[in-house]
């Protein structure tokens, strides 16, 4: 049954998973495939690997002053030997095949079994979101890439008695940003990463429209869909790609679609069976269809694009503002709000708002934009602070407004209640978003700031407001 990706469907070979497995891995044993690639990539790691700089690295809690092992070349080298092997080893048992036959060779059910199987070897696997595919043996060459590395992690972690490291278990986490630096820069492969993840991000919010038990991830246990999202993501490119190599797969979306939906079911098919005391019939309200069905479609270029900005970002780390790491952190940042003085003094009219109010909360709050003060500053959400509400300071900056921008609106909608409501709106918008208490340093010490130098604020505001309304 061929599994549909999207506008396209996977097409499998008419031949069963389990005699493809048995014609690829004796293939693989024939010609021992599986030993000639890791001794090839071993012998590559010795000579790159430096130790001393790995064991550095493993301290480090950020990316910053990371030493870079091997980078892409090194992946492309891999997949250059393991495509030649490959094809030497399939035309050598193919040949041998046609010798012992002789001219019955293409009536041999045998022979044809094992061509449509090789085939499949070589094939492009379609993604959801892109014209391209990925080739297959990208993919199997980063399998014996993995499965490398890791050798290599255990043997350091254990001769340094790691048990964690920046957080986490997995010995590959050693050389993570060195896998994330060839994924993000080669095409292939990043379009696989970001068709697995809008994947996952989908079928999340499929899960979570059917049932309750999503809220009470988000709300009771402080889960949000973004850890969610970024654990399995690791499992399916640090662990399963390791795990069982791409060449015995029969269909590749297959697989990993089922691996998502196992995932996703383990994240939310807790043991609460197993509770011995308390009310466990209480619960099952948590598991019950919700009638909400929603969609959501991806934008497949803000997502390229925001992925390649935060690696660009990442490789010139010296236009970072102060404390990045901390608004990285999804948890982390849900406690801020846009610096509206960065993101309007920093705007330029050339962009279309919407674009750049996008990449500005999911990027450009990392970065340096303005030379201005107040655009390194970060602003505490104003959920945690009350509104200013003071009808005199709200008369006075509508004055402002008004003066500035009521005959523009008065020209565009030919109405004067229309161009007051909306100056009105303005003032009010202004007042929320831009408050004279929730503003900190990027030392996150709280600003004490003065009604006067509010208001000059405030100001300076509008007047850059002339880039979005004029």
């Amino acid at each position: 049954m061929a599994r549909k990706i999207g506008n396209k469907v996977e097409k499998k070979i008419a031949i069963s998973v389990v005699d493809v497995e048995i014609v690829v891995n004796d293939l693989l044993e024939e010609y021992n495939i599986d030993q000639k690639v890791e001794l090839y990539v071993n012998n590559k790691l010795d000579n790159i690997l430096n130790e001393m700089e790995i064991r550095s690295n493993n301290r480090l809690k950020t990316g910053r002053n990371y030493k870079y092992q091997f980078g892409k070349e090194l992946f492309d080298d891999i997949h250059d030997y393991t495509y030649n092997l490959l094809e030497n080893c399939i035309k050598n048992n193919l040949e041998d095949m046609k010798i012992s036959l002789g001219d019955k060779f293409e009536e041999d059910e045998d022979y044809q079994k094992k061509k449509l199987v090789y085939d499949n070897i070589f094939q492009i696997v379609e993604l959801t979101m892109y014209q391209e595919g990925i080739s297959k043996i990208k993919l199997i060459a980063y399998h014996y890439l993995v499965k490398c590395l890791e050798q290599h992690a255990i043997r350091i972690i254990e001769n340094d008695d790691i048990t964690k490291i920046r957080g986490y278990k997995t010995p590959i986490e050693v050389f993570n940003y060195e896998l994330m630096e060839i994924i993000a820069n080669s095409h292939e492969m990043e379009k696989f990463t970001l068709t697995l993840r809008s994947l996952i991000e989908q079928w999340l919010l499929k899960y979570n429209n059917r049932t309750k038990i999503g809220q009470f991830y988000y709300d009771v246990l402080m889960v949000n869909p973004e850890q969610i999202i970024e654990k399995i993501l690791r499992y399916l490119l640090f662990t399963a790609l390791k795990n069982v190599n791409p060449i015995t797969l029969r269909a590749i979306f297959s697989t990993y679609i089922t691996l998502i939906h196992k995932n996703i079911f383990s994240f939310y098919a807790m043991k609460l069976q197993n509770i011995k005391v308390g009310y466990f019939k209480q619960l099952e309200s948590l598991f019950e269809d919700n009638i909400i069905n929603n969609t959501t479609r991806v934008n497949t270029h803000q997502m390229i694009a925001q992925n390649r900005l935060l690696n660009h970002a990442m490789k010139n780390k010296r236009f970072l503002k102060h404390n990045y790491e901390f608004m990285l952190d999804e948890f982390s940042a849900s406690f801020f709000d846009i610096n509206y003085f960065d993101l309007l003094y920093s705007y330029n009219k050339d962009i279309n708002i919407l674009d750049y109010h996008f990449y500005y909360s999911k990027i450009l709050k990392l970065t340096n934009n303005s030379f201005r003060s107040q655009s390194k500053l970060y602003k505490i959400h104003q959920k945690y602070y009350r509104k200013n509400s003071k009808k005199t300071l709200s008369l006075y900056i509508n004055d402002i407004v008004e003066d500035r921008f009521y005959e523009h609106f008065l020209n565009q909608f030919q109405e004067e209640e229309t161009a007051h409501t909306i100056c009105n709106n303005i003032t009010q918008n202004l007042l929320n978003n831009i408050n004279q208490n929730n503003l900190t340093t990027p030392e996150f010490k709280k600003i004490v700031m003065s009604i006067d130098d509010y208001v000059s604020q405030l100001s300076q505001i509008i007047g850059s407001l002339n880039k979005l309304i004029k």
